[in-house]
């Protein structure tokens, strides 16, 4: 008797990134191919100006109002991944050099 090992396609796992830039935040939601190492499909590609970077230079500080309109952005950004049914583990978060300034 032979055994036939059955070949098993690897699914791809939707992941989630949050790129905190110093004028923009953006959130892309795709499929990721495990075994490309690539993104196989666009679910979706979102961009908000925050203007998180708005007087950085000299303060050395986020501005409050930067902050509460970062903050509303993310809320908006998390209430979309749990609507895609992304649990934390799923998703990164990078800051660019405003994170750095402040």
């Amino acid at each position: 008797m032979t055994t036939t090992k059955k070949r098993t396609a690897l699914r791809p796992q939707l992941k989630a990134a949050i790129d905190l830039g110093t004028n923009t935040c953006l959130l892309l939601i795709a499929d990721w191919d495990t075994e490309r190492k690539q993104v196989s499909r666009v679910v979706g590609d979102f961009s908000t100006v925050v203007r998180l970077g708005e007087g950085v230079d000299q303060a050395r500080a986020f501005a409050p109002a930067a902050m509460d309109r970062t903050l509303l952005c993310l809320k908006t950004y998390s209430a979309r991944i749990r609507e895609a049914g992304l649990e934390p583990g799923d998703v990164v978060c990078v800051a660019t050099s405003q994170a750095r300034d402040s």
